[in-house]
Protein backbone atom coordinates (compact mmCIF):
# COMPACT_ATOMS: atom_id res chain seq x y z
CA UNK A 1 0.00 0.00 0.00
CA UNK A 2 3.04 2.42 0.79
CA UNK A 3 4.86 1.64 -2.28
CA UNK A 4 1.75 1.76 -4.65
CA UNK A 5 0.58 5.59 -3.58
CA UNK A 6 4.38 6.41 -3.18
CA UNK A 7 4.40 5.43 -6.28
CA UNK A 8 1.57 7.46 -7.55
CA UNK A 9 2.95 10.56 -5.65
CA UNK A 10 5.71 10.69 -6.76
CA UNK A 11 4.54 9.67 -10.71
CA UNK A 12 2.42 13.17 -10.35
CA UNK A 13 5.28 15.08 -9.45
CA UNK A 14 7.50 14.04 -12.25
CA UNK A 15 4.39 14.49 -14.41
CA UNK A 16 2.74 17.37 -13.67
CA UNK A 17 5.98 19.60 -11.75
CA UNK A 18 9.17 17.74 -14.19
CA UNK A 19 8.20 17.61 -17.25
CA UNK A 20 9.42 19.23 -20.22
CA UNK A 21 6.26 18.80 -21.78
CA UNK A 22 3.23 18.73 -19.29
CA UNK A 23 4.80 21.63 -17.68
CA UNK A 24 6.98 24.26 -19.74
CA UNK A 25 9.31 26.99 -18.98
CA UNK A 26 7.84 29.23 -21.07
CA UNK A 27 4.14 28.50 -20.12
CA UNK A 28 3.99 26.31 -17.47
CA UNK A 29 0.77 24.71 -15.53
CA UNK A 30 -1.05 26.20 -13.00
CA UNK A 31 -2.31 22.73 -11.23
CA UNK A 32 0.86 20.86 -10.39
CA UNK A 33 0.22 21.77 -6.62
CA UNK A 34 -3.30 20.99 -6.96
CA UNK A 35 -2.59 17.54 -8.82
CA UNK A 36 0.24 16.62 -5.93
CA UNK A 37 -2.29 17.28 -2.99
CA UNK A 38 -5.23 15.54 -3.86
CA UNK A 39 -2.83 12.11 -4.22
CA UNK A 40 -2.82 12.35 -0.55
CA UNK A 41 -6.95 12.50 -0.56
CA UNK A 42 -6.99 9.37 -2.91
CA UNK A 43 -4.57 7.51 -1.05
CA UNK A 44 -5.27 8.52 2.63
CA UNK A 45 -8.65 7.01 1.78
CA UNK A 46 -7.81 4.08 -0.12
CA UNK A 47 -5.07 2.76 2.28
CA UNK A 48 -4.97 4.98 5.68
CA UNK A 49 -6.88 1.89 6.82
CA UNK A 50 -4.22 -0.44 5.98
CA UNK A 51 -0.59 1.33 6.24
CA UNK A 52 -1.57 4.66 7.81
CA UNK A 53 -0.57 5.92 4.58
CA UNK A 54 2.29 7.82 5.23
CA UNK A 55 3.76 8.00 1.48
CA UNK A 56 6.93 9.95 2.47
CA UNK A 57 9.56 8.64 4.58
CA UNK A 58 9.97 11.85 6.33
CA UNK A 59 6.74 11.38 7.40
CA UNK A 60 6.97 7.46 8.35
CA UNK A 61 9.93 8.12 10.85
CA UNK A 62 8.28 10.74 12.64
CA UNK A 63 5.59 8.50 12.90
CA UNK A 64 8.00 5.35 14.46
CA UNK A 65 9.60 8.42 16.51
CA UNK A 66 9.72 6.32 20.00
CA UNK A 67 11.61 3.81 17.95
CA UNK A 68 13.90 6.79 16.18
CA UNK A 69 12.37 5.33 13.05
CA UNK A 70 13.93 1.79 13.47
CA UNK A 71 11.15 -0.14 13.99
CA UNK A 72 8.33 0.32 11.02
CA UNK A 73 9.60 3.39 10.21
CA UNK A 74 12.58 1.79 8.54
CA UNK A 75 10.93 -0.97 6.37
CA UNK A 76 7.58 2.32 5.58
CA UNK A 77 10.78 4.26 4.27
CA UNK A 78 12.32 1.57 2.35
CA UNK A 79 8.94 0.36 0.35
CA UNK A 80 8.23 4.23 -0.15
CA UNK A 81 11.74 4.59 -1.72
CA UNK A 82 11.12 1.44 -4.15
CA UNK A 83 7.80 3.55 -5.00
CA UNK A 84 9.92 6.59 -6.11
CA UNK A 85 12.08 4.89 -7.93
CA UNK A 86 9.14 2.73 -10.06
CA UNK A 87 7.92 6.14 -10.23
CA UNK A 88 10.45 7.35 -11.86
CA UNK A 89 11.26 4.05 -14.00
CA UNK A 90 7.53 4.71 -15.39
CA UNK A 91 7.92 8.00 -15.57
CA UNK A 92 10.54 7.56 -18.52
CA UNK A 93 8.46 4.55 -19.80
CA UNK A 94 5.50 6.71 -20.63
CA UNK A 95 7.19 10.22 -21.74
CA UNK A 96 10.35 9.05 -23.85
CA UNK A 97 9.50 12.90 -24.86
CA UNK A 98 11.35 13.94 -22.07
CA UNK A 99 14.69 12.71 -23.66
CA UNK A 100 14.46 15.12 -27.04
CA UNK A 101 16.36 18.56 -26.61
CA UNK A 102 14.95 20.46 -29.44
CA UNK A 103 12.08 22.22 -28.02
CA UNK A 104 10.31 22.26 -31.84
CA UNK A 105 10.21 18.38 -31.78
CA UNK A 106 9.39 18.51 -28.13
CA UNK A 107 6.26 20.76 -29.32
CA UNK A 108 5.29 18.57 -31.99
CA UNK A 109 5.43 15.57 -30.33
CA UNK A 110 2.58 12.58 -30.67
CA UNK A 111 2.84 9.76 -28.47
CA UNK A 112 2.85 5.92 -30.00
CA UNK A 113 -0.19 4.00 -29.72
CA UNK A 114 2.07 1.69 -26.92
CA UNK A 115 3.11 5.10 -25.06
CA UNK A 116 -0.63 5.49 -25.00
CA UNK A 117 -1.67 2.29 -24.10
CA UNK A 118 0.88 2.35 -21.18
CA UNK A 119 -0.40 5.80 -19.93
CA UNK A 120 -4.06 4.26 -20.38
CA UNK A 121 -2.88 1.59 -18.21
CA UNK A 122 -1.69 2.99 -15.53
CA UNK A 123 -4.74 5.79 -14.70
CA UNK A 124 -7.15 2.94 -15.44
CA UNK A 125 -5.12 0.60 -13.17
CA UNK A 126 -4.53 3.53 -10.16
CA UNK A 127 -8.55 4.62 -10.63
CA UNK A 128 -10.21 1.03 -10.07
CA UNK A 129 -7.61 0.43 -7.25
CA UNK A 130 -8.53 3.33 -5.65
CA UNK A 131 -11.95 2.71 -5.87
CA UNK A 132 -11.67 -1.30 -4.91
CA UNK A 133 -9.26 -0.58 -1.67
CA UNK A 134 -11.82 2.41 -0.55
CA UNK A 135 -14.98 -0.47 -1.04
CA UNK A 136 -12.30 -2.99 0.93
CA UNK A 137 -11.80 -0.50 3.34
CA UNK A 138 -15.73 0.80 4.30
CA UNK A 139 -14.95 4.09 3.41
CA UNK A 140 -17.67 6.56 3.53
CA UNK A 141 -15.47 8.76 0.72
CA UNK A 142 -15.40 6.45 -1.69
CA UNK A 143 -16.56 9.01 -4.40
CA UNK A 144 -14.21 11.81 -3.45
CA UNK A 145 -10.80 9.50 -3.15
CA UNK A 146 -11.49 7.98 -6.81
CA UNK A 147 -11.98 11.53 -8.23
CA UNK A 148 -9.37 12.75 -6.42
CA UNK A 149 -7.19 9.51 -8.08
CA UNK A 150 -8.72 10.09 -11.77
CA UNK A 151 -8.28 13.92 -11.86
CA UNK A 152 -4.61 12.96 -10.30
CA UNK A 153 -3.95 10.80 -13.12
CA UNK A 154 -5.37 13.05 -16.07
CA UNK A 155 -3.17 15.88 -15.21
CA UNK A 156 -0.21 13.95 -15.29
CA UNK A 157 -1.02 11.96 -18.52
CA UNK A 158 -3.60 14.32 -20.17
CA UNK A 159 -0.70 15.38 -23.22
CA UNK A 160 0.45 11.62 -23.48
CA UNK A 161 -3.04 9.86 -24.55
CA UNK A 162 -5.74 11.93 -23.23
CA UNK A 163 -6.33 10.33 -20.15
CA UNK A 164 -9.46 8.59 -20.75
CA UNK A 165 -9.23 5.79 -18.52
CA UNK A 166 -12.62 4.96 -19.47
CA UNK A 167 -14.12 3.11 -22.33
CA UNK A 168 -16.94 4.93 -22.41
CA UNK A 169 -15.01 7.89 -22.30
CA UNK A 170 -12.94 6.09 -25.33
CA UNK A 171 -16.30 5.62 -27.19
CA UNK A 172 -17.26 9.20 -26.55
CA UNK A 173 -14.03 10.59 -28.33
CA UNK A 174 -13.79 8.10 -31.00
CA UNK A 175 -17.70 9.08 -32.35
CA UNK A 176 -16.57 13.36 -31.46
CA UNK A 177 -13.73 12.42 -34.13
CA UNK A 178 -11.12 13.48 -31.15
CA UNK A 179 -9.76 9.71 -31.44
CA UNK A 180 -8.79 7.47 -34.28
CA UNK A 181 -11.31 3.84 -33.48
CA UNK A 182 -8.87 1.61 -33.80
CA UNK A 183 -6.70 3.73 -31.54
CA UNK A 184 -9.59 3.69 -29.59
CA UNK A 185 -10.29 0.35 -29.34
CA UNK A 186 -6.60 -0.63 -28.38
CA UNK A 187 -7.19 1.84 -25.36
CA UNK A 188 -10.55 0.51 -24.67
CA UNK A 189 -9.22 -3.02 -24.26
CA UNK A 190 -6.14 -1.68 -22.21
CA UNK A 191 -8.73 -0.11 -19.74
CA UNK A 192 -10.19 -3.36 -19.26
CA UNK A 193 -7.47 -5.28 -18.60
CA UNK A 194 -6.00 -2.91 -15.98
CA UNK A 195 -9.34 -2.67 -14.61
CA UNK A 196 -9.41 -6.23 -14.13
CA UNK A 197 -5.78 -6.16 -12.78
CA UNK A 198 -6.94 -3.73 -10.32
CA UNK A 199 -9.53 -6.21 -9.02
CA UNK A 200 -7.01 -8.85 -8.77
CA UNK A 201 -5.16 -6.82 -6.54
CA UNK A 202 -7.92 -5.09 -4.21
CA UNK A 203 -8.88 -8.74 -3.93
CA UNK A 204 -5.69 -9.49 -2.42
CA UNK A 205 -6.37 -6.89 0.23
CA UNK A 206 -9.94 -7.99 1.13
CA UNK A 207 -9.15 -11.51 1.79
CA UNK A 208 -6.89 -9.91 4.59
CA UNK A 209 -9.10 -7.05 5.75
CA UNK A 210 -11.08 -7.82 8.80
CA UNK A 211 -14.32 -7.26 6.71
CA UNK A 212 -13.48 -10.25 4.12
CA UNK A 213 -17.34 -11.23 5.06
CA UNK A 214 -18.33 -8.20 3.32
CA UNK A 215 -19.16 -9.10 -0.39
CA UNK A 216 -19.35 -6.57 -3.59
CA UNK A 217 -20.99 -6.78 -6.61
CA UNK A 218 -22.35 -4.79 -9.76
CA UNK A 219 -25.79 -4.39 -8.88
CA UNK A 220 -28.76 -2.06 -8.16
CA UNK A 221 -28.92 -0.85 -4.67
CA UNK A 222 -31.66 -2.57 -2.22
CA UNK A 223 -35.13 -1.29 -3.52
CA UNK A 224 -33.82 -0.30 -7.13
CA UNK A 225 -34.93 -2.17 -10.07
CA UNK A 226 -32.15 -2.32 -13.39
CA UNK A 227 -33.93 0.21 -15.12
CA UNK A 228 -33.85 2.61 -12.76
CA UNK A 229 -30.05 1.76 -11.62
CA UNK A 230 -29.17 1.07 -15.41
CA UNK A 231 -30.46 4.48 -16.57
CA UNK A 232 -28.44 6.50 -13.62
CA UNK A 233 -24.98 4.68 -15.04
CA UNK A 234 -26.38 5.91 -18.11
CA UNK A 235 -26.74 9.05 -16.95
CA UNK A 236 -23.94 10.49 -14.90
CA UNK A 237 -22.00 8.31 -17.51
CA UNK A 238 -23.16 10.77 -20.00
CA UNK A 239 -22.54 13.59 -17.90
CA UNK A 240 -19.01 12.59 -17.48
CA UNK A 241 -18.20 11.98 -21.29
CA UNK A 242 -19.75 15.36 -21.97
CA UNK A 243 -17.86 16.89 -19.80
CA UNK A 244 -14.37 15.53 -21.61
CA UNK A 245 -15.31 16.52 -24.88
CA UNK A 246 -16.10 19.99 -23.64
CA UNK A 247 -13.15 20.50 -21.57
CA UNK A 248 -10.35 18.69 -22.98
CA UNK A 249 -11.13 18.14 -26.43
CA UNK A 250 -12.15 21.62 -27.52
CA UNK A 251 -10.61 24.66 -28.69
CA UNK A 252 -9.19 27.35 -26.05
CA UNK A 253 -11.02 30.48 -26.14
CA UNK A 254 -9.24 33.06 -27.28
CA UNK A 255 -9.37 35.18 -24.13
CA UNK A 256 -6.74 32.07 -22.94
CA UNK A 257 -3.11 33.04 -23.56
CA UNK A 258 -1.71 30.24 -21.96
CA UNK A 259 -1.70 26.30 -23.49
CA UNK A 260 -2.20 25.15 -20.53
CA UNK A 261 -5.93 23.78 -19.19
CA UNK A 262 -5.94 24.37 -15.29
CA UNK A 263 -9.57 22.83 -15.20
CA UNK A 264 -9.64 19.78 -17.34
CA UNK A 265 -9.04 17.19 -15.01
CA UNK A 266 -10.95 19.17 -12.03
CA UNK A 267 -13.67 18.98 -13.63
CA UNK A 268 -13.50 15.63 -14.71
CA UNK A 269 -12.61 14.15 -11.46
CA UNK A 270 -15.58 16.21 -9.90
CA UNK A 271 -17.45 14.82 -12.30
CA UNK A 272 -16.80 10.86 -10.19
CA UNK A 273 -17.75 13.48 -6.59
CA UNK A 274 -21.51 14.13 -8.18
CA UNK A 275 -22.03 10.95 -9.57
CA UNK A 276 -20.61 8.97 -6.92
CA UNK A 277 -21.92 10.43 -4.11
CA UNK A 278 -25.87 11.68 -6.01
CA UNK A 279 -26.40 7.92 -7.17
CA UNK A 280 -24.19 5.56 -4.96
CA UNK A 281 -27.11 4.01 -3.67
CA UNK A 282 -29.11 3.34 -6.55
CA UNK A 283 -26.15 1.84 -8.54
CA UNK A 284 -22.60 2.27 -6.86
CA UNK A 285 -22.02 5.17 -8.90
CA UNK A 286 -19.14 3.61 -10.60
CA UNK A 287 -19.46 5.27 -14.56
CA UNK A 288 -16.78 3.62 -16.06
CA UNK A 289 -16.67 -0.13 -17.67
CA UNK A 290 -13.28 -0.60 -16.10
CA UNK A 291 -14.18 0.08 -12.93
CA UNK A 292 -17.69 -2.00 -13.03
CA UNK A 293 -15.07 -5.08 -14.11
CA UNK A 294 -12.67 -4.11 -11.46
CA UNK A 295 -15.27 -4.53 -8.86
CA UNK A 296 -16.77 -7.54 -10.66
CA UNK A 297 -13.81 -9.04 -10.35
CA UNK A 298 -13.09 -7.88 -6.79
CA UNK A 299 -16.57 -9.02 -5.33
CA UNK A 300 -15.97 -12.80 -7.44
CA UNK A 301 -12.98 -13.24 -5.35
CA UNK A 302 -13.95 -12.01 -1.77
CA UNK A 303 -14.16 -15.27 0.58
CA UNK A 304 -17.53 -14.63 1.46
CA UNK A 305 -18.74 -15.19 -2.54
CA UNK A 306 -20.99 -17.81 -2.72
CA UNK A 307 -20.17 -18.37 -6.31
CA UNK A 308 -16.69 -17.21 -9.14
CA UNK A 309 -19.30 -16.28 -11.53
CA UNK A 310 -19.67 -11.96 -12.46
CA UNK A 311 -23.04 -10.99 -11.72
CA UNK A 312 -25.21 -10.95 -14.31
CA UNK A 313 -25.58 -6.84 -13.89
CA UNK A 314 -22.59 -6.20 -15.26
CA UNK A 315 -23.11 -6.83 -18.74
CA UNK A 316 -26.47 -4.22 -18.13
CA UNK A 317 -24.64 -1.33 -16.62
CA UNK A 318 -21.23 -1.90 -19.25
CA UNK A 319 -23.81 -1.29 -22.02
CA UNK A 320 -25.54 1.51 -19.83
CA UNK A 321 -22.22 3.35 -19.21
CA UNK A 322 -21.01 2.79 -23.24
CA UNK A 323 -24.40 4.37 -24.17
CA UNK A 324 -24.06 6.92 -22.28
CA UNK A 325 -20.58 8.11 -23.67
CA UNK A 326 -22.16 7.64 -27.11
CA UNK A 327 -24.93 10.39 -26.24
CA UNK A 328 -22.68 12.19 -25.09
CA UNK A 329 -21.22 12.68 -28.30
CA UNK A 330 -23.83 13.41 -29.89
CA UNK A 331 -25.13 15.81 -27.62
CA UNK A 332 -22.06 17.35 -28.19
CA UNK A 333 -22.45 17.60 -31.61
CA UNK A 334 -25.72 20.24 -30.57
CA UNK A 335 -24.00 21.95 -27.79
CA UNK A 336 -20.25 22.64 -29.95
CA UNK A 337 -20.95 23.04 -33.34
CA UNK A 338 -18.18 25.94 -33.77
CA UNK A 339 -15.94 23.08 -33.21
CA UNK A 340 -16.93 21.54 -36.65
CA UNK A 341 -17.57 24.85 -38.24
CA UNK A 342 -15.38 27.77 -37.06
CA UNK A 343 -18.31 30.50 -38.67
CA UNK A 344 -21.19 28.35 -37.18
CA UNK A 345 -23.78 30.64 -35.03
CA UNK A 346 -24.21 29.39 -31.57
CA UNK A 347 -27.90 30.72 -30.38
CA UNK A 348 -29.32 27.28 -30.70
CA UNK A 349 -26.57 25.84 -29.27
CA UNK A 350 -26.76 28.24 -26.51
CA UNK A 351 -30.34 27.08 -25.59
CA UNK A 352 -29.17 23.48 -25.58
CA UNK A 353 -26.35 24.10 -23.41
CA UNK A 354 -28.71 25.91 -20.80
CA UNK A 355 -31.16 23.03 -21.17
CA UNK A 356 -28.57 20.09 -20.79
CA UNK A 357 -26.42 22.09 -18.07
CA UNK A 358 -29.51 23.15 -15.93
CA UNK A 359 -30.97 19.07 -16.37
CA UNK A 360 -27.82 17.70 -15.06
CA UNK A 361 -28.10 20.53 -12.31
CA UNK A 362 -32.07 19.92 -11.24
CA UNK A 363 -31.35 15.83 -11.75
CA UNK A 364 -28.32 15.34 -9.09
CA UNK A 365 -30.42 17.86 -6.58
CA UNK A 366 -33.56 15.57 -7.02
CA UNK A 367 -31.10 12.08 -6.93
CA UNK A 368 -29.11 13.84 -4.07
CA UNK A 369 -32.93 14.59 -2.06
CA UNK A 370 -34.74 11.10 -3.44
CA UNK A 371 -32.03 9.04 -3.15
CA UNK A 372 -30.39 10.31 0.05
CA UNK A 373 -27.41 7.70 0.07
CA UNK A 374 -25.28 10.15 1.47
CA UNK A 375 -26.77 13.31 2.84
CA UNK A 376 -23.21 14.67 4.35
CA UNK A 377 -21.76 14.78 0.56
CA UNK A 378 -25.24 16.26 -0.66
CA UNK A 379 -23.79 19.77 -0.90
CA UNK A 380 -20.44 18.64 -2.31
CA UNK A 381 -22.14 16.58 -5.23
CA UNK A 382 -24.74 19.67 -6.18
CA UNK A 383 -21.80 22.04 -6.08
CA UNK A 384 -19.40 19.90 -8.00
CA UNK A 385 -22.10 18.86 -10.50
CA UNK A 386 -22.74 23.38 -11.05
CA UNK A 387 -18.95 23.62 -11.51
CA UNK A 388 -18.55 21.04 -14.69
CA UNK A 389 -21.47 22.27 -16.43
CA UNK A 390 -20.31 25.73 -16.02
CA UNK A 391 -17.10 24.93 -17.55
CA UNK A 392 -18.63 22.82 -20.09
CA UNK A 393 -21.35 25.01 -21.08
CA UNK A 394 -19.81 28.16 -20.33
CA UNK A 395 -17.52 29.18 -23.47
CA UNK A 396 -20.98 28.80 -25.69
CA UNK A 397 -23.56 29.93 -23.50
CA UNK A 398 -22.37 31.51 -20.57
CA UNK A 399 -23.38 28.59 -18.55
CA UNK A 400 -25.71 30.66 -16.63
CA UNK A 401 -27.82 27.43 -15.52
CA UNK A 402 -30.34 29.52 -12.98
CA UNK A 403 -32.91 32.14 -13.74
CA UNK A 404 -31.54 33.99 -11.17
CA UNK A 405 -27.78 34.59 -13.06
CA UNK A 406 -29.31 35.27 -16.05
CA UNK A 407 -31.57 37.57 -14.34
CA UNK A 408 -28.44 39.53 -12.77
CA UNK A 409 -27.13 39.22 -16.17
CA UNK A 410 -29.56 41.14 -17.55
CA UNK A 411 -29.36 43.81 -14.72
CA UNK A 412 -25.75 44.74 -15.43
CA UNK A 413 -26.65 44.79 -19.01
CA UNK A 414 -24.44 41.42 -19.82
CA UNK A 415 -27.12 39.74 -21.50
CA UNK A 416 -30.12 41.26 -23.38
CA UNK A 417 -33.23 40.74 -21.96
CA UNK A 418 -34.82 38.49 -24.91
CA UNK A 419 -31.85 36.08 -24.39
CA UNK A 420 -32.64 36.47 -20.79
CA UNK A 421 -36.31 35.53 -21.21
CA UNK A 422 -34.96 32.51 -23.62
CA UNK A 423 -33.03 31.24 -21.01
CA UNK A 424 -35.41 31.36 -18.94
CA UNK A 425 -37.16 29.05 -21.32
CA UNK A 426 -34.53 26.94 -21.36
CA UNK A 427 -33.92 26.22 -17.64
CA UNK A 428 -37.72 25.98 -16.58
CA UNK A 429 -37.92 23.39 -18.99
CA UNK A 430 -34.89 21.71 -17.86
CA UNK A 431 -35.85 21.95 -14.62
CA UNK A 432 -39.03 20.56 -14.58
CA UNK A 433 -38.07 18.23 -17.03
CA UNK A 434 -35.19 16.64 -14.59
CA UNK A 435 -37.51 16.83 -11.49
CA UNK A 436 -40.28 14.44 -13.37
CA UNK A 437 -37.75 12.18 -14.68
CA UNK A 438 -36.55 12.36 -11.71
CA UNK A 439 -39.73 11.31 -9.58
CA UNK A 440 -40.60 8.78 -11.97
CA UNK A 441 -37.23 6.78 -11.89
CA UNK A 442 -37.33 6.91 -8.14
CA UNK A 443 -41.13 6.60 -7.30
CA UNK A 444 -42.61 6.30 -4.87
CA UNK A 445 -40.37 8.37 -3.32
CA UNK A 446 -41.09 12.26 -4.24
CA UNK A 447 -39.46 15.94 -2.82
CA UNK A 448 -41.18 18.38 -0.76
CA UNK A 449 -40.18 22.27 -0.48
CA UNK A 450 -40.71 24.00 2.86
CA UNK A 451 -38.86 25.75 5.46
CA UNK A 452 -37.12 23.38 7.64
CA UNK A 453 -38.40 22.86 11.16
CA UNK A 454 -38.21 25.06 13.30
CA UNK A 455 -37.32 27.36 10.83
CA UNK A 456 -40.09 30.17 9.65
CA UNK A 457 -40.95 30.79 6.32
CA UNK A 458 -38.78 34.23 6.93
CA UNK A 459 -35.92 32.33 7.76
CA UNK A 460 -36.36 30.28 4.85
CA UNK A 461 -36.79 32.78 2.43
CA UNK A 462 -34.39 35.04 3.84
CA UNK A 463 -31.39 32.43 3.68
CA UNK A 464 -32.39 31.39 0.00
CA UNK A 465 -32.13 35.00 -0.99
CA UNK A 466 -29.03 35.57 0.86
CA UNK A 467 -26.83 33.15 -0.45
CA UNK A 468 -28.23 33.40 -4.36
CA UNK A 469 -26.88 36.75 -3.68
CA UNK A 470 -23.63 35.43 -3.30
CA UNK A 471 -24.09 32.89 -6.03
CA UNK A 472 -24.94 35.79 -8.70
CA UNK A 473 -22.34 37.89 -7.21
CA UNK A 474 -19.73 35.49 -7.69
CA UNK A 475 -20.52 34.94 -10.61
CA UNK A 476 -20.78 38.85 -11.87
CA UNK A 477 -16.84 39.35 -10.26
CA UNK A 478 -15.49 35.91 -11.72
CA UNK A 479 -17.13 35.91 -15.21
CA UNK A 480 -18.31 38.91 -15.67
CA UNK A 481 -16.07 41.57 -14.78
CA UNK A 482 -13.80 43.26 -17.07
CA UNK A 483 -10.95 43.28 -14.72
CA UNK A 484 -11.13 39.85 -12.64
CA UNK A 485 -11.99 38.30 -16.35
CA UNK A 486 -10.50 40.30 -18.90
CA UNK A 487 -11.12 39.42 -22.92
CA UNK A 488 -7.67 39.52 -23.57
CA UNK A 489 -6.75 37.13 -20.40
CA UNK A 490 -9.27 35.73 -18.60
CA UNK A 491 -9.24 33.33 -15.44
CA UNK A 492 -9.53 29.89 -15.28
CA UNK A 493 -11.10 29.58 -11.93
CA UNK A 494 -14.60 31.15 -12.55
CA UNK A 495 -16.53 27.83 -12.75
CA UNK A 496 -14.55 27.05 -9.52
CA UNK A 497 -15.44 29.70 -7.28
CA UNK A 498 -19.37 29.38 -8.89
CA UNK A 499 -19.73 25.61 -7.96
CA UNK A 500 -18.36 26.05 -4.57
CA UNK A 501 -20.71 28.85 -3.39
CA UNK A 502 -22.92 26.31 -3.58
CA UNK A 503 -20.59 23.67 -1.22
CA UNK A 504 -20.88 26.83 0.97
CA UNK A 505 -24.48 27.72 0.92
CA UNK A 506 -25.45 24.20 1.07
CA UNK A 507 -24.03 23.25 3.90
CA UNK A 508 -24.81 26.75 5.76
CA UNK A 509 -28.93 26.96 4.81
CA UNK A 510 -29.47 23.30 3.52
CA UNK A 511 -31.30 22.79 6.99
CA UNK A 512 -32.74 25.96 7.01
CA UNK A 513 -34.67 26.22 3.49
CA UNK A 514 -33.32 23.26 1.42
CA UNK A 515 -30.50 25.47 -0.31
CA UNK A 516 -32.07 25.37 -3.27
CA UNK A 517 -30.06 29.18 -4.68
CA UNK A 518 -32.04 28.76 -8.20
CA UNK A 519 -35.38 29.35 -9.62
CA UNK A 520 -35.23 26.20 -11.30
CA UNK A 521 -33.96 24.08 -8.89
CA UNK A 522 -37.18 25.59 -6.05
CA UNK A 523 -39.68 25.04 -8.90
CA UNK A 524 -38.52 21.04 -9.19
CA UNK A 525 -38.27 20.61 -5.51
CA UNK A 526 -41.66 21.61 -5.75
CA UNK A 527 -43.38 19.93 -8.84
CA UNK A 528 -45.81 17.88 -6.57
CA UNK A 529 -47.82 21.72 -6.43
CA UNK A 530 -46.69 22.51 -10.22
CA UNK A 531 -44.20 25.24 -8.27
CA UNK A 532 -47.75 27.32 -6.93
CA UNK A 533 -46.35 26.63 -3.02
CA UNK A 534 -43.16 27.53 -1.59
CA UNK A 535 -41.66 27.08 -4.82
CA UNK A 536 -42.79 30.62 -6.15
CA UNK A 537 -41.67 31.85 -3.07
CA UNK A 538 -38.54 30.28 -3.27
CA UNK A 539 -37.95 31.32 -6.57
CA UNK A 540 -39.08 35.03 -5.52
CA UNK A 541 -36.70 35.65 -2.69
CA UNK A 542 -33.88 34.43 -5.42
CA UNK A 543 -34.45 36.82 -7.96
CA UNK A 544 -34.85 39.68 -4.94
CA UNK A 545 -31.28 38.36 -4.12
CA UNK A 546 -30.02 38.23 -7.75
CA UNK A 547 -31.24 41.99 -7.96
CA UNK A 548 -29.63 42.96 -4.79
CA UNK A 549 -26.31 41.11 -6.38
CA UNK A 550 -26.79 43.52 -9.99
CA UNK A 551 -27.13 46.76 -7.76
CA UNK A 552 -23.60 46.14 -5.23
CA UNK A 553 -21.66 44.60 -8.20
CA UNK A 554 -22.44 47.82 -10.29
CA UNK A 555 -21.96 50.11 -7.45
CA UNK A 556 -18.21 48.23 -6.76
Amino acid sequence: AEMTYTFMLCFVVLNCAASKRNNAKRDGNQFYGLAIGFVIAAGGFAVGGISGAALNPAVAVGLDLRRLGLGWGLWFALFEAAGGALAAALFVTARPEERLRSGEALAGYTAALGTKCVSEFLGTFMLVLTVGLNLVAGSSATAFSAAASLMCMIYSLGDVSGAHFNPAVTLAAVARGACPAGEGAAMACTQTFAGVFAGLVAALFHVASDRKEVTFSVQPGEGYGAFTAGFMELFFTFVLAYTVLAVATTKPPPSQITRQNFYFALCIGFCVVAGGFSIGSVSGGLLNPAVSAGVAILGALSPGSSSPVLHSYLVVFCIMQLLGGLIAAIVFHFTHPQERTPSATTEFASFVCEFVGTFALVFTVMCCVLAGGAPAWNATAIGSVLMVMVYATGPVSGGNLNPAVSFALGLVGELKWPRVAQYWVAQLLAGIAASTSCCILLSPRSPALHPVAPFSWVQALLAEAIYTFMLCFVVLSCAVSKRNNPPTDGNQFFGLAIGFVIVAGGYAAGDISGAAFNPAVALGLDIRHMGFTWGLAWASAELLGAALAAAVFASL
